[in-house]
Formats: structure tokens, sequence, C-alpha cells
């Protein structure tokens, strides 16, 4: 018997978006959304208006809906359970797999581990950590008579690293160069710059052609003032013959061997 680990994202249109267990419940942890549980469907949802004024409806099966839907089944004995899908799963719910049937919830349940996804914020190639993950919490009602949990309440949701991009600039471009400046390399590659940046005389071009000027002066240096960083000989020191032929034939070139 198969049982979902995924959430659906409703926001106006006639399909939702699908999201995983952790992205729900960054959506909720974002937005300061509370989430509740719904008593018909035994479903957890919460809803949040974004920005743009558009509101989201989530709703989402996690751990307590898992068990639910197991202990249901339990009485048919059914050969075995499967999730879908791997790694949009609430990781609680592996408290809840593997038992003997009709087992009851687990305490397990009360804690929300946290997983290895990352929160990317902002635009830009600079990055700093802003928040290093932490677990979740909930704690749950079972009902007496029937063993199912009728009702849950997240505590803290769990979060995972959240990292700010920033730097991004419109129209601005930003170059970098590892191991170097290379006495072998850089001096034709800023010459190349410097050759392409010369061919187009607008406004937009101003800050690279200083940026080049900046570099043109660096290479001036002697090699043996410049910081070069040791590098390893070069594997392939002339250009490799373009494989042709059987794969072991393909593979030899690649290894010279």
């Amino acid at each position: 018997m198969a049982i979902g680990g995924y959430a659906y994202d409703w926001h106006g249109g006639e399909t939702a978006d699908e999201l995983s267990f952790q992205e729900a419940a960054v959506a909720a942890r974002d937005s300061s959304a509370r989430v509740d549980f719904d008593p018909d469907t035994n479903n957890p949802h919460f809803s949040y208006i974004e920005n743009d004024n558009i509101r989201h409806d989530v709703w989402f099966l996690d751990a307590v809906t898992a068990y639910n839907q197991i202990h249901a089944a339990d009485i048919f004995q059914p050969a075995g359970y499967a999730l879908w899908r791997l790694g949009s799963e609430d990781p609680s719910v592996w408290s809840v797999l593997g038992r003997g049937y009709g087992a009851g919830a687990p305490a397990g349940l009360g804690q929300i581990p946290t997983n290895e996804n990352v929160d990317f914020e902002g635009e830009g190639e600079v990055l700093r950590v802003e928040a290093n993950p932490s677990p979740g919490a909930r704690t749950f009602e079972v009902d007496a008579q029937t063993g199912d949990i009728s009702d849950e309440t997240y505590t803290s949701l769990p979060t995972s690293y959240v990292i700010r991009r920033v730097g991004a600039v419109p129209h601005e471009l930003s170059l970098t160069f590892d191991d170097g400046p290379d006495p072998a390399y850089t001096p034709d590659i800023l010459d190349i710059l410097k050759e392409r940046t010369s061919r187009r005389r607008s406004s937009s071009s101003a800050p690279m052609r200083r940026l080049i000027r900046g570099w043109s002066s660096a290479s001036s240096m002697k090699a043996r003032d410049r910081p070069i960083t040791p590098s390893p000989t070069p594997i392939f020191p002339k250009p490799l013959p373009r494989p042709t032929g059987s794969s072991s034939t393909r593979r030899s070139a690649c290894s010279r061997r």
C-alpha cells in the first residue's frame, strides 16, 4: 500500500504546485502562518497571502497522516507500505514505518528532525549563512477508542540552512580568477578582455575599461613578484585526439593509455 509524503499549494488556479514537506514548512515559517489540523480529512494545512496579494492554501501530508493511514490499513495486513516520494517526506515518518500491525502512535512523532535541504534567499554569487538547521516539534492527541491521532499542533517548525545570496547588480558582470595571476595564461586573458572592451565604446563599458586597466597594471609585474599559486603539472600538455571508434578506443584516448 502506498502512502503520500508531499504538499499541494493552491493559489487561485485550477492546478496546484507540488511541494515537499520541508518546502511547506519553510512557507509556513516565512509567512508566520499557523498550521491547523482539519478534523474531517485529518490533514494539516495553512493559508497565507503573498506580497502580490495572492492567497496560498497549502495542504500537506506528514508523519501523523502517515500513521493514521497505516493504522487504518493494518487490519487488512497488507504485504507492506511504500512512501511517495523519498526525499519529500516528513523526516519523523520513519518512526512510523517498519513496525508490527496495530502498533500505537510512537513517541518519535513528537520530534521532527532536520534534513539536508538548503533554503536560498535573495540573488547574487556572494553567500552568507543566516541560520543553521533546527529540529521541529509537535504535540498530538490519540483517540482512546479508535487509536487514531485526532489532533496535532506544531509547537515549532523544522528549519534548514538559510543561505542569503547577495551582490546581484543588473547589467554588471564580475569576473574572478582562481589560482592566479598565472604567467602563462593571465596575460592572454587580459589581452582578450582588453580587445573585446575596446570594440564597445559605450558608457556601459566604462567600468570594465577601468577594471581592465587595473588588471593590466597588475599584469606588468615581473613574474617573480607575482603571488602565483603553485599548480600541478598539466595532465594534458597537448590537445587530445578526437575520440573515434569503439568505447574502449575512446577511453584510451581520454586516458592516454
